[in-house]
């Protein structure tokens, strides 16, 4: 802490310093202000036509401002823009509960303002990160919706993202000789039970985890896996085995029985499931 210190007679204060040794300071705490100044150095890579006026990451508890993130104001002319940016070592809650602090920053720039106009927000968060945040984004109003950027951590680039286009559903391309190769490798296994309900039980292959699930009218039954079967409903499931057989048999009745369009026990465990 350093203070100025006026004395009698003299023209110019003196410097009155206060110095804590022997403090280590928290690694996370080093590694927050390291991003600071590495995300200074991007936004005015990111935004040449616009001056880095401040960035911050210390606290403000007054105006519940946290410390997890980095704050600051990119001004240009009259017009400045709040900024939010998240570090990459932050927890998964810190990066959710970004648009809410960022909301708070943008609503103190606002007020704390004089010279210029605040024209929005730009949002920054790690890599892969938006996904739970751009949903929310969704549900402000368009005048408070802030721009959502992704930081690339190899190219320490900033990608703006569109909002609208973070789903909640992952998508992707398997070539159809994977997945028919994963079949092919689980059908001696598989083909005994489907054979037991040919027109209930569906095969639902899956390439990235090397794995083919049974479907009994949609319930999740059995899986294949790497040879081995394993089958149940819930978290009670069992390996497939000749002395297991028996009970693989019952749990088929049981889901015709209760799980059928003309179920009369619409209330049964295996109907809602």
């Amino acid at each position: 802490m350093t203070l100025a210190v006026e004395r009698f007679g003299s023209s110019k204060p003196d410097r009155l310093e206060f110095v804590r040794v022997n403090y280590d300071r928290p690694t996370r705490k080093i590694a927050r202000h390291a991003f600071c100044e590495q995300l200074r150095r991007i936004l005015a890579e990111q935004f040449p036509d616009e001056i880095v006026e401040s960035l911050t990451i210390s606290a403000e508890l007054e105006h519940s401002l946290s410390g997890n993130y980095v704050r600051g104001i990119l001004r240009r002319g009259s017009t400045d823009w709040a900024v939010l940016g998240v570090a990459d070592n932050e927890s998964a809650d810190t990066v959710e509960n970004s648009l809410t602090f960022a909301l708070l920053w943008l609503e103190r720039a606002r007020e704390s303002s004089r010279r210029a106009t605040i024209a929005g927000l730009r949002l920054i968060l790690p890599k892969g990160g938006a996904r739970v945040v751009a949903q929310r984004i969704g549900a402000l109003r368009p005048q408070l919706a802030p721009e959502l950027y992704e930081r690339d951590p190899v190219r320490e680039v900033l990608q703006r993202l569109d909002p609208r286009a973070a789903g909640n559903i992952d998508s992707w391309i398997v070539p159809q000789r994977e997945t028919q190769s994963l079949l092919d490798r689980a059908r001696s296994a598989l083909d005994p039970i489907v054979a037991l309900a040919p027109s209930a039980i569906r095969l639902h292959p899956s390439v990235a985890s090397g794995a083919v699930w049974l479907r009994f009218r949609g319930l999740a039954i059995a899986k294949w896996d790497e040879g081995r079967v394993f089958f149940g409903t819930g978290e009670g499931c069992e390996e497939l085995s000749a002395t297991s057989g028996p009970a693989l048999k019952k749990l088929l009745n049981d889901l015709e029985t209760h799980r059928h369009p003309m179920a009369s026990d619409t209330r049964h465990v295996l109907y809602r499931a």
